[in-house]
This record gives structure tokens, sequence and C-alpha cells, in this order.
């Protein structure tokens, strides 16, 4: 998603993105989710990329959602790593 540089417009599917909904979040740090934990952080990734300050992604949302999560401790360590990194970059 993120392999061709946005300079070149490679991403331009990806810039209209503001909101991003992830269905079936405890599958992260899990072996199934593999692929969806790889997209959610490249997302990361990309939205923080000083070259997309003009465009929605600058700005995504994440929104996760389940109907069961066995691993709550494992999202949780997921979600706090990503909110100190936010912080940090607000320093």
């Amino acid at each position: 998603m993120s392999r061709y540089g946005i300079e070149s417009g490679g991403l331009s599917f990806f810039s209209d993105i503001s909101l991003l909904l992830i269905d079936e979040v405890h599958l992260l740090n899990d072996p199934r989710g593999a692929a969806l934990e790889a997209i959610v952080s490249r997302i990361k990734i990309v939205s923080g990329n000083p070259k997309m300050k003009s465009n929605p992604l600058a700005q995504v949302r994440f929104l996760a959602v389940s109907a069961t999560i066995p691993n709550i401790e494992d999202l949780g360590n997921f979600y706090v790593n990503w909110l100190l990194q936010e912080l940090w970059k607000l320093r």
C-alpha cells in the first residue's frame, strides 16, 4: 500500500481515508491477525508522514470493533503503545 511514493501518486486512493473501521479487532496479536496488524501499522506510519499533512489521512481515526475480545490485555497494550507514540509527537 505504501511501497509507491507519495509524490508519484501511489497513495492517491488512501489519501481520502479519514476513518478506518477495524472489525474483528480481537485478531490483533494473533497469528491469524498478522495482515490486519500490518495494515493498521502501515496506515499509522503513512498518516504520520509530513508530506500527508494536507490529506484527511493525516488525521485518520481508528474505530475498532469486535463481538468478543478474549485478549483484552494484548489489545490494551497495542493501543496504549500507539497512544504514547501520539502523545510523544505532541511534545
